[in-house]
């Protein structure tokens, strides 16, 4: 939300809940700037540019009268031009040098979940049972509250071993989704899940490679993905997305999976 020439904010544009400089990652290399996207509402694939998929028009909007001391726009920034920077050095260097970037990637990956809707959702949810405030202030807390948590750094994704999966075929790829930072387990909290060894945390960097987490240290710090880990990542995907899935290649397989 930038400031325009009479000093006030530009208001109701398209915010991107997923940057493009994110999407672009998971665009086809044989349709440069092209995405492939699963709708999970209207069941079906279409493919489109980066541009308008994946945003919410006045998403991070303050209401009107509101006077934050920052934008959304602003604490979104520095993050949002270093991470397409990042992801090219990676792919580039055939994802040798991953480590040296890890707290960059898991600070991106913390205000992707922090901007999420679904963070939103379940942040306003939690707030109006606990509080009395108006929809108005409440808003006004949740675009706070996401703001602090982005502010936060890699925060509790510090606390876990990370290792680096990887694929090289496009047609069997990363996939992410509307929601890309992924907690998956069988904890019945979240906060318990954190704790677990059972939990396996996601966070897909492209459609070459993955982040995994866990409690516990990895053999491997990279390798390719295992039989059949690559499918149950993406069914896992498509079950957490709240409404869009994003992919290189069409994939057959995710359609069936949203019928079963």
């Amino acid at each position: 939300m930038a400031a325009n020439g009479q000093g006030t904010v530009n208001r109701n544009r398209l915010d991107h809940v997923l940057p493009q400089g994110y999407l672009e990652g998971f665009t086809s290399p044989s349709q440069e700037g092209q995405v492939w996207v699963f709708d999970r509402q209207e069941q079906l694939w279409f493919d489109t540019g980066t541009r308008g998929i994946g945003a919410i028009r006045g998403f991070y909007d303050y209401p009107l009268g509101s006077q934050p001391d920052q934008t959304a726009d602003q604490a979104f920034a520095e993050l949002e031009a270093r991470f397409p920077h990042v992801r090219r050095k990676l792919v580039a260097n055939n994802f040798s040098n991953w480590r040296e970037h890890l707290d960059s990637l898991l600070h991106f990956a913390q205000m992707l979940r922090a901007r999420s809707k679904l963070f939103r959702d379940e942040h306003l949810a939690y707030t109006r049972g606990v509080t009395m405030l108006d929809a108005t202030l409440l808003r006004n807390k949740a675009i706070t509250d996401m703001r602090t948590e982005i502010g936060r750094g890699p925060g509790w994704l510090s606390e876990f071993y990370w290792c680096l999966r990887l694929t090289a075929s496009p047609t069997d790829p990363v996939i992410t989704a509307d929601n890309p930072v992924v907690v998956d387990g069988i904890a019945p909290t979240f906060q318990q899940a954190l704790q677990d060894a059972h939990t396996r945390v996601s966070f897909p960097i492209c459609w070459q490679a993955c982040l995994v987490g866990r409690k516990a240290k990895f053999d491997k710090q990279s390798d390719a993905f295992l039989p059949g880990e690559l499918d149950r990542l993406r069914s896992i995907y498509l079950q957490e997305a709240s409404r869009f899935v994003f992919s290189p290649s069409r994939i057959a397989s995710l359609s069936a999976d949203q019928r079963d």
